[in-house]
């Protein structure tokens, strides 16, 4: 009988190689079916949320539609982008970054407001109006820069932000209480730096708008219909590359690539990595009504780690709801995000 049990054991189909292979893909099978959503569940996942923050040119002045109108750009954003997404406006018109200035942003019921929504994403377009000559203060408007971003990264429901610099203006009135080209001009090294140094996400409204008269109203500093759009089709533009596709619902969901201290974050877990081969952040996922993260957050990382190994021994595919789960790790610059 014993000759019997060690011929049985020693049989290839039942080797210990095999028993390890079949464990791992048994293992990644079951942490894919608890942790990935059904179909379903895709389905129903909240959108995802943007707060749009900013002035006069978020707010949408002077375009058809008016103050945060429906030609004001949040407004086109929300259209290219489609029902997946919750675009808010949030532009107050003739406010600051700085504070001290009677029209600081920081005072405004839209910063409030814009807090109390509980973003998944934040775009920040705040500068032209503190170009004034009667505001402008370089050390404050780096210092107060620096701090709304790390407030609004500090809200609860973790959003990505975007730092986008101020468009171009073709304003040549002179006056402290007038934006002008020059003022603009004199404006944008200092975001660019800030940008740089911070590492933040940012759009490049400035070198997007260049040479772009034509878009603007007859103040050569607020847009017209067209240029509300142009804006948004920026926005969108920088968002879509740096996105992946989740799911199966056909619905693109930003997760913005994010770098800190030269380290690439993806899911609340740290890699660090640098320049090309960094894995990509996943800091833009669904939402539930309560500002929740689902599953997919906390623990992709960990289900792909698991299931590459599986894969690599078993040759099983890593299948997520009847397809693959596109580009676990992707090239990312090393600096932010721009056009």
């Amino acid at each position: 009988m014993r000759n019997r049990v060690i011929h049985r054991n020693s049989r290839a189909g039942d080797s210990p190689f095999r028993l390890l292979a079949a464990a791992l893909a048994v293992l990644t099978l079951t942490l894919l079916a608890v942790m990935v959503p059904c179909e379903g569940e895709a389905h129903a996942a909240a959108p995802i949320k943007i707060a749009c923050v900013g002035d006069s040119l978020t707010d949408g002045s002077k375009s058809s539609g008016g103050k945060k109108g429906d030609t004001a750009y949040p407004a086109w954003l929300g259209r290219i982008l489609g029902s997946g997404y919750d675009v808010r406006n949030f532009g107050a018109a003739g406010d600051t970054l700085l504070r001290g200035t009677g029209w600081s942003y920081w005072d405004s019921a839209e910063f409030r407001q814009s807090k109390e929504f509980a973003p998944d994403i934040v775009i920040i377009m705040l500068g032209t109006n503190d170009s004034k000559d009667a505001y402008w203060n370089e050390t404050l408007y780096r210092t107060e820069a620096k701090e709304l971003v790390r407030v609004y990264r500090d809200l609860a429901s973790r959003p990505v932000v975007y730092f986008a610099s101020s468009p171009h203006s073709y304003r040549v009135a002179p006056g402290t209480k007038y934006v002008s080209v020059n003022s603009v001009n004199r404006l944008h090294p200092v975001q660019e730096s800030l940008i740089r140094d911070e590492r933040w996400n940012t759009i490049d409204l400035y070198a997007a708008t260049a040479n772009r008269r034509q878009l603007y109203d007859a103040d050569g500093v607020h847009f017209n219909d067209d240029g509300y759009r142009f804006l948004a089709e920026q926005i969108a533009g920088v968002m879509h590359r740096s996105a992946q596709i989740i799911g199966s619902t056909g619905r693109e969901r930003v997760i913005a690539n994010e770098t800190e201290n030269g380290a690439t974050k993806r899911a609340g877990v740290e890699f660090g990595l640098t320049s090309q081969g960094t894995a990509a952040g996943n800091a833009g996922d669904s939402s539930d009504g309560n500002g929740k993260r689902d599953a997919l957050r906390g623990s992709d990382a960990v289900v792909a780690i698991i299931a590459m190994l599986s894969a690599g021994i078993t040759g099983v595919a890593l299948v997520l709801g009847g397809r693959s789960r596109h580009a676990w790790v992707e090239g990312v610059r090393s600096r932010p995000y721009s056009i």
